[in-house]
């Protein structure tokens, strides 16, 4: 990734796309490295929106989440453990297995070595069963000796049962919405949008920066006499910090930007991103009297990156929202409250 310019953007991207991002481990840390990127490296926000579009036309849509059939309540959930240590068996059902895991009944759970394929997740009176399906018959089933098959003998199932956990939000009418959920969840796309999405939400981008402040201040009340050398050394710190939050800030601002140029987010996210900054109070529906500068700034180079195409949106739907935006910034320009740039 360090070495991704725009002369070689085909050429490194293409090598990326050879990455094996098979698991959900393996994925959420691509995407932390590409969202660093992106904001610590504003300058190329729009090399790596590019690579995000490539990214997502080119990775196999997968789920790293299985499809949970909750029998106690008629609905459908996701889980991604699939961990196990032990597993009992062997079973030649799933009805056996659940029958099993419920009555605690069975053979006792023994270490299993062999490879195993998820079968179906259930949960029946609070119980989630995991089954698992010998994986070494279907390796068989498939290959070029599939008519002996049947001399491996009967299906071979495995579980592992353990307490089941609600999950909110999670109760899927069907295992189609849920299987459907599960790929979007585990995306690429999605999980950088989520990224993106969880920075420019924070609360107070300045927390660690405050905390460091207040560090400083409280070693100084403790130490009067310490030396002048070591509190100007202290508050360069907490200056650098401020800087870095600041400057990331406003470089997810300008990737998010680049997304919605690239078509990766929606229109009516990046107004609801230039409300905000702006100081939209959806609460009361009107502007608030007073807007952080700082967000002020971030909406300002947010309205220069997407403006253009903003507008054209609104055109194109006979909305005026875009230019709501741009009345607002004339209307603070003359507000001597807020500082001139």
């Amino acid at each position: 990734m360090n070495k991704l310019t725009p002369q070689n953007f085909d050429k490194l991207s293409d090598e990326l796309l050879q990455l094996p991002l098979g698991n959900d481990e393996t994925t959420e840390k691509f995407v932390d490295i590409v969202f660093e990127k992106a904001v610590v490296e504003p300058v190329f926000a729009e090399l790596y929106s590019r690579l995000t579009v490539k990214l997502r036309e080119n990775f196999q849509k997968q789920s790293f989440f299985h499809v949970v059939h909750n029998r106690d309540t008629s609905s459908f959930a996701l889980c991604k453990d699939v961990s196990f240590e032990r597993l009992c068996g062997p079973f030649e059902t799933v009805e056996e297995c659940v029958a099993a895991a419920l009555a605690g009944s069975g053979p006792e759970p023994q270490p299993f070595a062999g490879p195993v394929s998820v079968e179906q997740f259930v949960v029946q009176n609070g119980q989630l069963v995991r089954v698992f399906r010998d994986a070494s018959q279907q390796q068989a089933e498939g290959g070029e000796d599939a008519a002996d098959a049947e001399d491996d003998g009967p299906v071979r199932l495995f579980f592992a049962s353990q307490p089941w956990e609600d999950v909110e939000g999670q109760g899927y009418e069907t295992e189609d919405q849920a299987a459907a959920n599960g790929a979007q969840l585990s995306s690429f796309q999605y999980r950088l949008k989520m990224r993106c999405q969880t920075l420019f939400y924070t609360e107070d981008i300045y927390a660690e920066a405050n905390e460091m402040q207040a560090a400083m201040e409280a070693r100084i009340a403790q130490r009067p006499d310490l030396p002048e050398l070591e509190r100007a050394r202290m508050a360069a710190d907490v200056e650098e910090r401020r800087t870095r939050i600041k400057w990331r800030f406003l470089g997810n601002i300008r990737f998010i930007g680049e997304l919605f140029k690239e078509n990766v987010l929606k229109a009516p996210v990046m107004r609801e991103c230039v409300l905000f900054l702006l100081g939209y109070d959806e609460k009361t529906n009107a502007w608030s009297e007073t807007v952080d500068e700082q967000y002020l700034d971030a909406g300002i180079k947010l309205l220069t990156t997407v403006g253009q195409k903003l507008e054209h949106e609104d055109q194109r739907k006979r909305k005026h929202q875009t230019a709501q935006c741009f009345e607002r910034l004339q209307a603070m320009s003359r507000d001597k409250r807020v500082t001139s740039r």
